[in-house]
């Protein structure tokens, strides 16, 4: 029942910051909006979009406006950069996918030492600060431009 109440919860600040947000973009017209381009807003709770169960072998993708979605997964046979368990921030740049360390908000700037670089399995080996995934799972996270992900061992 916690767990209901807690996602409800999360579930209803999460739209009241979509209506506030809302108010605040003066610019955005209702006729600007093409909706081939509207996809599912993933802020499940406000706190993480995605969940990575490394353990379990699933990536559980968590939208507000549709089902949860599960990929389940083989871990890769290879060593991998594993960081704690914890939220972090999913980017993409010019190199692929990134796994940021959060920081409290002022911070100016993140370090090699807090971002892991999300390969595939078929790379293992190439980066020691990389953390492998099978490619499905990379293709996931980049498709639903997932934002934040929370990584459970």
């Amino acid at each position: 029942m916690n767990s209901k109440l807690s996602r409800f919860t999360g579930l209803l600040c999460a739209a009241v910051l979509f209506a506030v947000a809302g108010l605040s973009a003066s610019n955005a017209q209702p006729a600007d909006i093409d909706d081939a381009q509207v996809e599912p807003q993933f802020v499940a709770g406000g706190h993480y979009t995605a969940e990575v169960d490394l353990q379990a072998g699933a990536l559980t993708l968590l939208p507000i406006d549709a089902a949860d979605t599960v990929v389940s997964f083989e871990r890769c046979a290879a060593p991998s950069a594993e960081p704690p368990s914890g939220v972090y921030l999913v980017s993409l740049d010019v190199e692929g996918l990134r796994l940021n360390t959060t920081h409290p908000e002022g911070a100016k700037s993140i370090s090699d030492e807090e971002t892991h670089r999300l390969l595939p399995c078929t790379l293992a080996g190439s980066d020691a600060n990389a953390m492998y995934l099978p490619s499905e799972v990379l293709a996931a996270l980049d498709a639903k431009s997932v934002g934040a992900v929370y990584l459970k061992h």
